[in-house]
């Protein structure tokens, strides 16, 4: 049996790449334009500048998503520039 620390850090790695693989299907179903992802709640995933500017650019062209909260990630002014402009483009989120 592993020590403890050792399990805790397999756990937190298998929890970091089921959000990698949660992120990475919600990014691919903004750019589908998914009609059914209405709603999106990414607070606390640890978003970063880099992701959030991958999830900006499949915002862009978006027309069913309406509310999308990322609160209290690990974002700086260089990822809400990246939302910013893509929020330029995108009419139809109506809650951030």
């Amino acid at each position: 049996m592993g020590c403890l620390p050792c399990a805790a850090q397999r756990e937190k790695w298998g929890r970091t790449r089921k959000r990698k693989r949660a992120l990475k299907e919600l990014i691919r179903r903004l750019r589908d334009d998914d009609p059914t992802l209405t709603d999106i709640d990414i607070s606390c995933w640890k978003i970063t500048d880099r992701q959030l500017k991958t999830i900006s650019n499949a915002l862009e062209y978006n027309h069913y998503l309406r509310r999308l909260d990322v609160q209290s990630n690990q974002i700086t002014d260089k990822g809400v520039d990246h939302l910013a402009n893509a929020l330029q483009k995108n009419r139809y989120l109506h809650e951030l």
